[in-house]
């Protein structure tokens, strides 16, 4: 209880501060031009300024989203406290965490994050990552938003909206060059159609020649293109009937890999020989074996069989009829479907100097969404009372589909160096190309109602209650099958089926002092259901030990919003309690990946936001956020990797859950000649250390230490912003860090692992360099 008593003192000392300060509100159109832009929200179903939300939200405008940089939606984590998004191995293995939670991606996990765009669920992180093409604003919801949101938002929500079709002719076009072979164009129109009909189109084309280089074969690591197309249609059938339709189609091919170094510190001498040795390509003959870099973690120039091939295509349709319905009522009819297609080709999974085997990995999934929505005035009873209802169905069809070709120096090289004369034999004798794969599917199917209403109390005091019931069922199967016996994977077949239901509510609390003050507190409730761990085992898993049981969530939060100084400063801060309950997470139990419940966790801590125009031409950000994170209780846990015996890590903190995060701007826009106008921005980032454990082991040479990257933009803008040319660049001071740490595979094999202290050798993804582009744009 220490930290709501902080928290209610803390509460209280904005509230003394800001009453001496505080101005009466006024309309936004009235206010005056050194105002902070105001941000319109959906985070309650309905278009709310962002300060009168009673939840922690960073939300960002389009014009935000451009002069911070951000083109990719992991660049959303340089911009938002407590919101991290990290690539590992694949470009499916991303986790998205609010807060210190979250998923790999790579699985038939789903996130505890859950994200839309246009208000439709998008079932599968790794259909993300295509651009953020025509974003008109993003909110980061932070706290269980099960009640609304629903679906997989345990942990927050983000909420991407994309540009709207206009009734006004407008368009834009901008294109930009820059290191690494970086290239970017993108296009946008909009204007009517007919009377009724307007549209609008939009495209992005980028690619990049990738971050890294492959001395083994001179080859560049992460090359990309990409395509995305979106359209939209808005008919207004009649003055209270309003149908909108907006289609995408995004297709990224190239390497699909980023760059993964040996992490140098945690490499022996004796671990160096031995791996040494076991690569040695004719044993005592006159080859001699030959590792990857062992001492150059942030080179970007690895030595290792790391080809890659990506095949990345998805369409999406959402379709939101509204009709202006009895007193006021909005009746909305929220129809979507996203078809997703992954084809990843690993050249070589065991990322050594030898081609060993490779893995071909498909992810394919279909998803359809109904939502029939009733969101009522505000005016309702004088203004005291407003309500939102709804219905919820969501459906998808998931397959990950997976094989595995062992080349000959498999045979010949690793098991003649690790293993028996016999398993060699057998590695000869029997297929190599497809040598072990493994199919799983899965059928979803969630059912869900709710209801959210606020009762305005007095004028200043609101209370908001929300209840929520969903129905989860999944029905899947698990095949896999070994040609090859020293593939080491055993064959399985395995039926699949789990039934859930559960119900999440929220209550707030809220007080006005002043218009321009917001006090709340609320108690939240979220859920994600269970489901199936979909890697395949060196000997039969089984039903029971491939299904994970639900997460769940309880969250407390105390806050405050204010609007200060006529509308020029914005402080936001919020202190919350949240614990989780059979946490899911992909761990490493010393055979195999597999997903599991990951025991009981309590994170809390603050967030704060500021945002400040001391004057009309300069804008400044700052938001932080402090996590105190821990295990209530975690026995059994991974064992580190050169021991057998899980580990009792009750008490200790959780990987990927840094102690500090923030972010900080400074914008400052001044006049030039002829109308014209120059914008200056410095964008800062940073996070304290952090333990990045793939495998959940809490491994101490996994440690991340705090670091903190840059951002700039220069431009200059023509008379309304018709035209601009600018310089932008990222991670200027060049910062080089891991942002995921896992073990090397074959551990033991290799003889790069103690017995005595557990630890092996461990392996780094890169973060992106440092990056600089010529940008130029032009509106009409």
């Amino acid at each position: 209880m220490r930290l709501f008593a902080t928290a209610s003192c803390g509460v209280l000392a904005t509230t003394l501060l800001s009453g001496v300060a505080h101005a009466q509100a006024t309309d936004p159109a009235d206010r005056s031009p050194a105002a902070v832009e105001t941000v319109i929200v959906t985070a309650q179903k309905r278009a709310e300024d962002v300060q009168d939300v009673p939840v922690s939200i960073s939300a960002f405008s389009r014009s935000t989203l451009e002069a911070a940089g951000v083109q990719d939606v992991r660049d959303l984590r340089r911009i938002t406290a407590n919101l991290n998004l990290t690539t590992s191995l694949q470009v499916t293995n991303t986790r998205v965490m609010i807060r210190g939670i979250g998923t790999a991606a790579n699985s038939a996990i789903e996130p505890s994050v859950a994200t839309f765009v246009d208000g439709a669920y998008v079932a599968r992180v790794g259909s993300l990552l295509a651009g953020l093409n025509d974003i008109a604003s993003v909110a980061v919801l932070r706290g269980p938003q099960g009640t609304l949101f629903g679906r997989n938002a345990s942990m927050g929500a983000i909420d991407l909206r994309t540009g709207d079709p206009s009734s006004t002719f407008g368009g834009e076009v901008r294109g930009s060059i820059g290191n690494y072979g970086s290239r970017r164009l993108t296009g946008m129109i909009t204007g009517p159609l007919t009377e009724n009909i307007s549209g609008r189109l939009s495209v992005l084309a980028y690619t990049l020649d990738g971050y890294g280089v492959n001395d083994l074969d001179g080859r560049r690591i992460g090359q990309q293109d990409s395509f995305s197309v979106r359209g939209g249609l808005r008919w207004e059938i009649a003055p209270t009937l309003t149908w909108t339709v907006k289609g995408d189609y995004q297709h990224i091919t190239g390497n699909g890999r980023p760059v993964l170094t040996v992490l140098a510190s945690s490499v022996t001498p004796t671990f160096a020989a031995n791996w040494k040795a076991r690569l040695d390509p004719d044993g005592p003959g006159p080859l001699v074996g030959q590792t990857p870099y062992l001492d150059r973690t942030y080179s970007r120039h690895v030595f290792q069989e790391q080809s890659g091939n990506l095949n990345d295509y998805q369409t999406g349709v959402v379709s939101d009829l509204t009709w202006e319905g009895p007193l006021g009522h909005e009746i909305k009819l929220i129809s979507a479907y996203r078809d997703w297609h992954d084809l990843q080709l690993e050249g070589s999974s065991a990322i050594v100097p030898i081609a060993l085997q490779s893995r071909l990995s498909t992810f394919d999934s279909a998803s359809h969404s109904e939502e029939l929505q009733i969101v009522s005035p505000t005016e309702l009873f004088g203004g005291r009372i407003n309500y939102v209802a709804g219905l919820y169905y969501f459906k998808e069809d998931y397959d990950i589909d997976q094989a595995t070709d062992l080349y000959p120096a498999y045979c010949n090289v690793f098991l003649r160096n690790t293993s028996t004369a016999a398993r060699v034999t057998a590695c000869n004798a029997n297929p190599l190309q497809n040598a072990a794969v493994s199919y799983f599917d899965q059928i979803t199917k969630s059912y869900a109602a709710y209801l959210q209403g606020t009762y305005r109390i007095t004028d200043a005091i609101g209370v908001t209650g929300g209840v929520r019931y969903t129905k989860d069922k999944k029905d899947g199967s698990f095949r896999a099958l070994s040609v090859n016996p020293t593939a080491s994977q055993a064959n399985e077949v395995t039926a699949l089926s789990v039934d859930q239901d559960k119900v999440t509510y929220r209550i707030d609390l809220t007080y006005r002092p002043s218009e321009d003050i917001m006090l709340f507190i609320n108690h939240s409730t979220g859920f994600k259901s269970g489901g199936f761990d979909s890697s395949p085992g060196t000997t039969a898993v089984g039903a029971a030990n491939r299904t994970f049981r639900p997460e769940t969530v309880s969250d407390w939060e105390v806050g405050a919003k204010t609007e200060l100084f006529d509308h020029r400063l914005i402080a936001n801060v919020n202190f919350y309690r949240t614990d989780i309950s059979d946490y899911q997470f992909r761990t490493f139990d010393g055979v195999r990946s597999r997903v599991r419940n990951n025991g009981e966790l309590r994170q809390q801590g603050m967030e704060f936001d500021l945002v400040a125009r001391p004057s009309t031409p300069l804008t400044l950000t700052l938001s932080g956020a402090y996590l105190d994170s821990k295990y209530l209780d975690f026995r059994g846990a991974p064992a580190l990797p050169g021991f057998g015996t899980p580990q009792d890590l009750t008490g200790t903190r959780p990987p990927y859950a840094p102690k500090w995060q923030g972010a900080a701007s400074a914008q400052y826009i001044g006049d030039l000649v002829g109308g014209m106008t120059w914008l200056a921005r410095g964008d800062l980032s940073f996070t304290s250390s952090q333990n990045l454990s793939a495998s959940a082991d809490n491994n101490p040479q996994a440690i991340q230490k705090g670091y903190a990257l840059l951002g700039a933009r220069l431009a200059i803008r023509g008379p309304r912003e018709r035209w601009e040319v600018a310089l932008a660049g990222q991670n200027l001071t060049s910062k080089d860090v891991c942002v995921g740490i896992f073990n090397q595979g074959n551990l033991a094999a290799y003889g790069i692992v103690s017995n005595v202290t557990g630890l092996g050798v461990l392996r780094c993804t890169l973060n992106e360099p440092r990056t600089v582009a010529l940008e130029v744009k032009s509106r009409f």
